[in-house]
């Protein structure tokens, strides 16, 4: 069997469009629909009907892998002599465990970590999301890991996750001030700017400026780290330290 690909038009050739293929897991998003993009969590407990039903529902230009894949194939076998993808490009983040049998050594209640076995633990990484909850629990909570260090204890030796629930990513948690003189002809800095900002960078900068006449305080909306209204130089000074740039 020959396959003969060209990059150009030919006779008897069939020409395959460009195409798109998500980057990162399929979520479900606050509008019930299907996405991909950095941060958003899979979206798990679904069967494959369930998956087609919601790629349906974003329009005919979207489905699940289809006869493409086998394109794509063809593309790694001639540049890479092999379909292994992962093989030749590495695993990128694929490799990273799901794994319903990591089960906790201790048992806690309202902890923001979890004790497992040593090579579960040493398959995560800082900064990867997990589910802690029943494996086919969809109420299970979607988590962030924080840390993860050796564990030992009353004869149990393992790894000590921890982890801050998703949501919290939303929660304010990096703050920058630079407090300045307004006016040359008054001195302390009781003038600031103070930006707050969660996990993604967005968020708000307070500008509070001090005169003579009295405080007038400013408010400008970040995000993802920038700003559609140009920003002082304290006001940049500022979410430079909540960014920590």
């Amino acid at each position: 069997m020959y396959i003969l690909i060209a990059d150009h038009a030919r006779s008897g050739f069939t020409e395959i469009k460009e195409f798109d293929i998500q980057r990162y897991l399929t979520g479900i998003g606050a509008d019930g629909k299907l996405h991909s993009y950095s941060g958003l969590p899979g979206a798990d407990f679904k069967n494959i009907n369930q998956y087609r039903t919601l790629a349906k529902n974003l329009g005919d230009d979207y489905c699940l892998m289809d006869w493409r894949y086998f394109a794509i194939q063809c593309l790694y076998l001639v540049e890479y002599a092999s379909f292994n993808s992962q093989d030749k490009l590495g695993n990128g983040m694929s490799s990273m465990r799901h794994n319903n049998g990591d089960v906790a050594l201790v048992a806690e209640t309202n902890a923001n970590r979890i004790i497992i076995n040593t090579s579960g633990g040493n398959a995560f990484i800082v900064g990867q999301q997990v589910k802690i909850g029943g494996y086919d629990n969809s109420s299970a909570a979607m988590r962030t890991i924080t840390a993860i260090n050796n564990y030992e204890d009353n004869n149990i030796t393992g790894k000590e996750i921890r982890h801050i629930y998703k949501r919290l990513e939303t929660v304010f948690q990096k703050i920058g001030i630079v407090k300045y003189d307004a006016f040359k002809q008054m001195g302390g800095q009781l003038s600031y700017s103070l930006a707050l900002l969660d996990e993604g960078n967005n968020g708000f900068i307070i500008n509070s400026v001090h005169s003579t006449d009295g405080c007038y305080s400013y408010t400008k909306e970040i995000k993802k780290g920038e700003c559609e209204i140009s920003l002082g130089e304290e006001e940049q000074q500022a979410l430079n330290i909540a960014m920590n740039e």
